[in-house]
C-alpha cells in the first residue's frame, strides 16, 4: 500500500493524492507525514478536507501526540491548517457536521487542550467550530475559553492586542450561535470590562441571543 500510495503522489504530489484518497490509505499518509519536510505535511493537511471521506482522526491524533511531546511551533501551525481545511466556512452545514461527527472523539481531545496552545489562529478555529459539538460538549470547553479571555482582559485594563481581541469575538460569536444562559454574566462582563467598540457591541448581540432563549427581551441591554 506504500509503494504504491508513493508512486501515486510522487506523480501529483501529496496533496492531489490525499486529495483523491480515503481513510483506507491513512497509514500510508501518517508515514508521509512523518518522513515529509514542512511543505509536504502542510500539503497533507491542506488537502484533508478536499476528500470525499470525512474521516481524518488518524492525522489528528497524530498532531495532538506531536504538540504533547513539545514540538509546538510547527505542530501548531500543521494542526490549525488541517481544521481549517476540515472546517472550511465554505463547506455546506450538513458536509461540516458531517466532518464534526466522523472526527469527535480527536475534536474532543484537541478542543480539551484549547488553552495549552500559543498559536491564537489555531485556538481561535477551535472556538469557530464549537457551535458543531452537542451543548453539552461545548459548553465547559467554551465555558473555560471565556474565563481565560476575560481574565486576559482584566490585566490588559480592557484593550487586548489584536490576536486576542479577534479570540474574544470568536468566543462571543460562539455563545450567540449555541445560546446556553451559562454564558450571559460572561457576555455582561466583556461589556463591562472591554475599552474596544466592536468587542462591546459583539458582547451585547450575544446576551441578546441568550436573553431572547430566556424569554428576557426586556432585560438585554443590563
Amino acid at each position: 500500500m506504500f509503494l504504491l500510495s508513493t508512486a501515486a503522489a510522487a506523480a501529483g504530489g501529496w496533496g492531489d493524492f490525499v486529495a483523491a484518497s480515503d481513510s483506507s490509505l491513512d497509514p500510508a499518509i501518517i508515514a508521509a507525514f512523518e518522513t515529509g519536510d514542512f511543505d509536504t505535511r502542510l500539503s497533507i493537511c491542506q488537502a484533508m478536507g478536499r476528500r470525499a471521506d470525512p474521516v481524518a482522526q488518524s492525522l489528528l491524533f497524530h498532531l495532538i501526540r506531536v504538540t504533547s511531546r513539545g514540538e509546538r511551533h510547527q505542530a501548531e501551525h500543521l494542526l490549525r491548517a488541517l481544521l481549517e481545511s476540515l472546517f472550511s466556512p465554505e463547506g455546506s452545514p450538513e458536509a461540516l457536521q458531517q466532518r464534526y461527527a466522523a472526527n469527535r472523539e480527536a475534536l474532543l481531545d484537541v478542543e480539551a487542550r484549547w488553552d495549552t496552545f500559543a498559536d491564537p489562529q489555531l485556538r481561535a478555529i477551535l472556538l469557530r467550530i464549537l457551535p458543531l459539538f452537542d451543548k453539552g460538549q461545548a459548553r465547559p470547553i467554551l465555558m473555560a475559553a471565556g474565563s481565560a479571555l476575560i481574565g486576559m482582559l482584566e490585566q490588559a485594563e480592557g484593550l487586548l492586542p489584536p490576536g486576542e481581541t479577534g479570540l474574544l469575538l470568536d468566543f462571543l460569536a460562539a455563545v450567540e450561535t449555541i445560546r446556553d444562559p451559562d454564558f450571559l454574566e460572561l457576555c455582561l462582563s466583556i461589556t463591562r470590562l472591554s475599552r474596544e467598540k466592536p468587542v462591546i457591541d459583539r458582547a451585547r448581540r450575544a446576551s441578546a441571543a441568550v436573553r431572547a432563549d430566556m424569554g428576557s427581551p426586556s432585560l438585554i441591554f443590563r
